[in-house]
């Protein structure tokens, strides 16, 4: 087997994102118990659901990572992060000293309209100043990903959606003036971000 090895001062923990999809769960464990026990780390692996569903599959797929990976000298645990993506998973996770762990075919949305793509290592560094270890020597499964059609779709009822809230937004104000119309504009907002985010992490 072999494994780049982290060149990297000793690391708290190893925060190994662990994609979606089949993965090669021996050889991948394999690779990240070797990472670990060459720098005295522990490690956390991380997982993205947006959903109950999601949420229990991607827990018995770490669960089953981490029966592979946990042999002495280290210690695995796991860590489902329910939220967008995975720049917000390291935010919320990272601790000081912590190593962040990705794979070479990791990637996340780049550009304005997030049409375009980047490494996953590349967004962490530009987006938290967060620097990655990326391993490239693990054949994972490529991601499926939105056609450039489906992308320009959410984004076009995404401006619906705006535009339709917008003027709700202004009728409210014209017909329910003080306390209770500032209570329905703070709800109608909360409904708008919420239609957003489904429509732009492909929930409806």
């Amino acid at each position: 087997m072999a494994t780049t090895l982290l060149t990297h001062p000793p690391a708290a923990r190893l925060l190994v994102l662990v994609p979606d999809g089949e993965l090669p769960i021996v050889d991948l464990a394999q690779h990240i118990w070797a990472l670990a026990a060459a720098a005295g780390s522990a490690v956390l692996l991380v997982g993205l659901a947006d959903g109950p569903e999601r949420e229990a599959h991607t827990r018995r797929t770490l669960a089953e990572l981490q029966s592979h990976t946990q042999f002495d000298p280290v210690p695995v645990s796991i860590r489902v992060a329910c939220v967008p993506d995975w720049v917000t998973a390291v935010k919320h996770l990272r601790r000081p000293g912590d190593q962040v762990v990705v794979f070479a075919e990791q990637e996340a949305p780049a550009g304005v309209w997030g049409w375009r793509r980047q490494p996953l290592a590349q967004a962490l560094e530009t987006q938290l100043r967060v620097p990655a270890y990326v391993v490239t020597d693990v054949a994972l499964p490529a991601a499926p990903r939105p056609s450039r059609w489906v992308a320009a779709a959410r984004w076009a009822l995404s401006l619906v959606v705006i535009a339709v809230f917008f003027g709700v937004q202004a009728a409210v104000q014209s017909a329910m003036p003080g306390g209770t119309g500032s209570l329905v504009l703070v709800l109608l907002v909360i409904i708008e971000f919420g239609l957003l985010s489904r429509l732009q992490h492909g929930r409806m």
